[in-house]
């Protein structure tokens, strides 16, 4: 057993890692050089850069370093001045929707629409928050609920599961990732 006292989960975390979990997500975090780096790779490769901020200051960065378009973390959909700070960038997004309900989705898309006065770069990433995501929660049909209630967007996936055959059957259901950002 470990000892929560009173759900505090850093000494949780503390105790089972030896650190505190923002210790530990600071030595994930890449800094400016190894984004420009990584940018430098990718466009040596013909590869598009994409990556994924949390924060206002990693927003700043990632139009400073000329990403093609943003994808918003399913984490910050509810992330209101985040959301404004993109949506004034007028880059394509890709909204992961993972943890999120279909007011959450609204919500959001309000932000992007009162921004920039319309959805046609906007496209809804259906995906299942668990990774690697087992069959049984993939749920597909959610495509087609997030179509129907939000018309004005483009609708896509995002696999987390093992092997190809999800993000083949959601294509044949419709989900896309069309290019406009290349």
């Amino acid at each position: 057993m470990f000892p929560l006292e009173h759900g505090k989960l850093s000494s949780f975390f503390l105790l089972c890692y030896g650190e505190s979990q923002l210790a530990m997500l600071q030595k994930l975090e890449l800094d400016v050089p190894a984004h420009e780096a990584l940018l430098a790779r990718c466009h040596e490769k013909d590869v598009a850069f994409l990556s994924s901020p949390f924060d206002l200051e990693s927003v700043a960065l990632l139009v400073r370093l000329g990403v093609p378009l943003f994808k918003i973390p399913s984490g910050e959909i509810t992330n209101l001045p985040y959301l404004r700070a993109i949506a004034a960038t007028r880059l394509p997004v890709f909204l992961s929707t993972g943890m999120c309900t279909l007011g959450d989705i609204e919500a959001a898309l309000v932000v992007f629409e009162a921004v920039r006065q319309g959805l046609a770069d906007i496209t809804v990433l259906h995906c299942t928050t668990r990774y690697p995501t087992p069959m049984e929660d993939v749920n597909l049909a959610a495509l087609t609920t997030i179509a129907r209630a939000f018309p004005g967007v483009r609708v896509g996936y995002s696999d987390h599961t093992l092997g190809l055959e999800v993000s083949i059957a959601a294509a044949a259901l419709g989900a896309r990732s069309d290019p406009v950002w290349r």
